[in-house]
């Protein structure tokens, strides 16, 4: 059988070969050609190290660009970002820090008398969300060094509860944790822990 390839391919057409860019009749004759020729195949084997060098170069190269160009946007426009995000973020926890030192906690300071009726319009009441100086009704109590003072919520709960002592007529206290708004019973027990009076407090 006779090639119609009488000449043979040049290093041009070999590439084009490799690279799929030669006609339909041009690849048909030049593999025929190549079936009969051992220096054309030899020549192929060496325009095919070329090319697979050249497309090994261009994706190495166009690797080296992708990685470029994640570095420039990754690195150095985010690490701006982020520190003056930080620094954004920063400012606002030191200002609401200072402010919250420079504010004193609110308290609120009322005299209790013993009764579970319903309290008034006009009945003293504490601050929602403030601490709350008591002054509990200790008329005619019996004296003791110390009294054992609760508050509770409607359903009986524990809130708060402190160690207190009288002062004259009066049990003074400070509730040190902030009460929400509602209705508490604050409960005077003496050292033992038997309950003695127990007053309403309202809150709103």
């Amino acid at each position: 059988m006779h090639s119609r390839v009488e000449i043979h391919p040049s290093e041009d057409e070999f590439e084009q070969y490799l690279l799929g860019h030669t006609t339909a009749s041009r690849t048909e004759a030049m593999e025929e050609h190549l079936l009969v020729c051992e220096s054309c195949q030899t020549a192929l084997e060496q325009a095919e190290a070329v090319v697979i060098a050249m497309r090994s170069a261009c994706r190495e190269l166009t690797q080296e660009r992708v990685s470029e160009q994640r570095r420039w946007w990754q690195i150095r426009i985010p690490v701006a970002a982020y520190a003056g995000s930080f620094a954004v973020l920063l400012t606002f926890v030191s200002w609401g820090y200072l402010n919250r030192v420079s504010t004193p906690a609110p308290e609120s300071e009322l005299a209790l008398e013993a009764t579970r009726s319903a309290a008034g319009p006009h009945a003293p009441f504490a601050a929602a969300g403030s601490t709350a100086l008591l002054h509990l009704n200790a008329t005619s109590l019996p004296a003791g060094p110390r009294y054992i003072v609760e508050v509770v919520d409607l359903g009986g709960g524990l809130v708060w509860s402190g160690g207190a002592r009288a002062a004259g007529n009066a049990v003074t206290v400070r509730v040190g944790k902030r009460l929400d708004a509602g209705r508490y019973w604050v409960r005077l027990n003496g050292a033992n822990g038997v309950e003695l009076r127990e007053f309403e407090l309202n809150v709103r």
